[in-house]
Order: C-alpha cells, then sequence, then structure tokens
C-alpha cells in the first residue's frame, strides 16, 4: 500500500496538465517556481474539494503533500520529518499527508489523531500498513 500511496504522488508528477502549468504559469507570468507551484496547486486542490466522491476529494491531500515537497526542495529544505524525541508518542494534528505518516518514527510514535482525513485518505491507508493506530477526521 505504501508504494501505492507515493506511485500516485509519481502519476500526479507526471501529468501534463499539473507540471505544464507550473511551467506555464512561469514563462507566461515571470513568476517563481515557488509561486507556480502554489498557484497550479491551489487550482488542482479546488477542483477535487468540489467533487461529489469522497475518494477524489481525499485526493486533494495528495495534491497538497507533493506540492509541499516541490517546495521545500525548492527552498533547499528537502522535506525532512518532524522531530519526535519522546517514547510513546500520539501525534495530534490538523493533517499528516502521507510523506509525514511514512516518516513517523515507529519506534516512538504509538498513534497519531488528525483533524481532517478518511478511510480512504492516503495517511489513514499508511497507518494501517505500518501498522500505526490512528484516528482521521475528528473535525
Amino acid at each position: 500500500h505504501e508504494a501505492q500511496v507515493f506511485e500516485a504522488h509519481l502519476t500526479l508528477l507526471d501529468d501534463p496538465e499539473f507540471t505544464g502549468g507550473m511551467l506555464l504559469e512561469i514563462e507566461s507570468n515571470s513568476i517563481n517556481a515557488m509561486r507556480a507551484v502554489e498557484g497550479v496547486t491551489n487550482t488542482f486542490v479546488m477542483i477535487f474539494d468540489s467533487m461529489e466522491d469522497e475518494y477524489m476529494k481525499e485526493r486533494a491531500a495528495d495534491i497538497k503533500d507533493v506540492s509541499k515537497r516541490i517546495i521545500a526542495n525548492l527552498a533547499g529544505k528537502g522535506g525532512d520529518a518532524f522531530a519526535i524525541t519522546e517514547a510513546n508518542t500520539v501525534v495530534v494534528a490538523h493533517d499528516l499527508t502521507p510523506s509525514d505518516t511514512a516518516q513517523l518514527d515507529r519506534s516512538k510514535v504509538v498513534g497519531f489523531l488528525t483533524n481532517i482525513g478518511g478511510r480512504t485518505s492516503h495517511s489513514a491507508i499508511m497507518a494501517r500498513t505500518l501498522e500505526i493506530p490512528a484516528i482521521v477526521g475528528l473535525k
């Protein structure tokens, strides 16, 4: 399942509408790459958020995750995971991206709770795959 989540991310990066849209924004509007990524991401997220199908709605989180990682790499930050230093930690967050979930230190994290997400969100799928107890969609 973990590989499928990131395969979906690679598919998005291969999508000519997504990456081509970024290049078009840079060329047409003379804006920097980060701003182009943000603009195209916002457009895609609005489209997916407006869909009726819950599974498709949750793909907006994947788009945000890919965007966050692109921007982190453009900024030279590489998208490192947040540091968890205490054993038996339960992570409480508004949201965790699939990348965040994959990078959780399983020797220290015993579970996580998020405000958003659903049974078919990639963070929930990652939690099941990694055998990390999770409650998503508290909001």
